[in-house]
C-alpha cells in the first residue's frame, strides 16, 4: 500500500507487476523500473499492516519463471526541490504544495531480464548495425569482445573513418602590415611602459591608511545542549550554533557512531574520526527545532516523544526543552540500535 500515509512495499508491488501487469509473451523484453521514497519496503505510518517480504516464494517463484536478473538493481538519489510558483508550473488553477526548498530521496528499483529479446511482432527489417561497443557509456556497462549481442554493432574501422572530418583548404598568404612594422610598434609601447614606471617610482611613496582585517562572521549561537544517547554510549554536544551538524555513521561490523566535526582532539595523538555509511543527519531548522533525517534508506522505529505527530519513520522534529527516543533500523539489517536525543535548554558539564 503507498498514499498519504506514506508507505509502500516494493516486493509485492513487484510480483503484482510481473504476475498481471506485464504479457507473459513479453517478459523478456520489459525492463520494470518502480520508483519510492526509499528502497526499503515499509507500511503506512500508525497502521499494523503486513508486508510482502523480500523472502516470499511467490517472488522468487515468479523472478524464476520470468526468466528476471537477479539481485534487484537499487539506487537511490537526492532531489533539490524549488517552492511551486506561477511562472515554472504555467499558473495551473491548484498548484502543489512542494514545502519551500529542500531535497527529497528518490529511489530506484529496476528489474532486467537474464537476456533481453524484441517484442512479438516487431517487424523483421533490422535497425542495426548501430553503436560500437567501444562508444558504450559507463565502461561497466560496455560488453566484452567475446560477448554475443542480440544485434550487430558497427565496427571501429566505421565509426572512425566516418569521424574524421574533411582537411581543410590551405591557408592563403596574409595581406596586410608587414611584421617588422608590428614588431617596432611592440619596442615603442615597451619603451613608453620603462620610462612610466621609472618616473612612479621617483615619487615619495604615499601612506595609506591600513585596512583593518575583515573578520570571519561567526555562526550564531543556540543556547543549550544536546544530550546523545547511542547504545549504551552517550554524547554531550555543545556549544550549540545555527550551523551545527552531525552524522550517525554505521561501520563494516553493523556498529552505530556519531561523527562531530567540531570535537576537539586529546592526547598527543589526534583521535580518528569514526567511518561508515551515514544513516542518519542531524541539524537546525530556522525555528531552532532539531532534525534528524533518515539516510541511506534506515527507519525509525519504536518512536516516542512528548509529539507523536513530529516524528516518522524518516524525520524526528525536536523542539527545545523536549526529548525523542527510538531505535534506528539500517537498509538491509534486522538488527535495531538505540537512539535517543534529549534537547537541553542549557548547558552541562564538558563535553563527552
Amino acid at each position: 500500500r503507498s498514499g498519504s500515509h506514506g508507505g509502500h512495499d516494493i516486493e509485492r508491488a513487484l510480483f503484482e507487476t510481473i504476475t498481471k501487469a506485464v504479457p507473459a509473451d513479453e517478459r523478456g523484453s520489459a525492463i520494470i523500473l518502480l520508483l519510492t521514497n526509499s528502497n526499503a519496503s515499509q507500511a503506512p505510518t500508525g497502521e499494523q499492516a503486513s508486508l510482502f517480504g523480500a523472502n516470499n516464494p511467490e517472488l522468487a517463484d515468479a523472478l524464476k519463471k520470468g526468466k528476471y536478473r537477479l539481485p534487484l538493481v537499487r539506487k537511490e538519489f537526492r532531489l533539490q526541490t524549488t517552492p511551486a510558483t506561477s511562472t515554472n508550473l504555467g499558473s495551473p488553477p491548484n498548484p502543489p504544495n512542494l514545502g519551500g526548498r529542500g531535497a527529497i530521496t528518490v529511489a530506484i528499483t529496476a528489474l532486467f531480464p537474464e537476456k533481453m529479446v524484441s517484442l512479438p511482432n516487431s517487424p523483421p527489417s533490422a535497425r542495426y548495425p548501430t553503436f560500437a561497443r567501444e562508444t558504450w557509456q559507463p565502461s561497466a556497462d560496455k560488453p566484452g569482445a567475446s560477448e554475443t549481442l542480440p544485434n550487430a554493432t558497427r565496427s571501429t574501422e566505421a565509426v572512425s573513418s566516418a569521424g574524421v572530418p574533411p582537411a581543410s583548404p590551405p591557408e592563403k598568404p596574409r595581406s596586410g602590415i608587414p611584421p617588422w612594422v608590428w614588431a617596432a610598434i611592440a619596442m615603442v609601447v615597451i619603451l613608453g611602459i620603462l620610462l612610466f614606471v621609472r618616473s612612479q617610482s621617483a615619487k615619495p611613496a604615499e601612506t595609506k591608511p591600513a585596512v583593518a582585517a575583515a573578520k570571519t562572521p561567526q555562526s550564531r549561537p543556540i543556547p543549550g545542549s544536546l544530550t546523545v544517547m547511542i547504545g549504551q554510549s552517550e554524547h554531550l554536544l555543545q556549544p550549540l550554533t545555527v550551523d551545527g551538524k552531525w552524522s550517525l555513521l554505521r561501520d563494516a561490523a553493523g556498529a552505530v557512531t556519531l561523527l562531530d566535526p567540531a570535537a576537539p582532539s586529546t592526547g598527543e595523538k589526534p583521535t580518528a574520526a569514526p567511518t561508515g555509511a551515514p544513516i542518519a543527519n542531524l541539524e537546525f531548522d530556522a525555528n531552532r527545532n532539531l532534525l534528524v533525517r533518515a539516510d541511506s534508506g534506515a527507519q525509525f522505529v519504536d518512536l516516542n516523544g512528548p509529539d507523536p505527530a513530529r516524528l516518522d519513520s524518516r524525520l524526528l522534529t525536536i523542539a527545545p526543552g523536549t526529548k525523542a527516543f527510538c531505535r534506528i533500523v539500517p537498509v538491509g539489517a534486522s538488527t535495531k540500535t538505540r537512539f535517543e536525543v534529549a534537547y537541553n535548554t542549557t548547558q552541562k558539564g564538558n563535553r563527552a
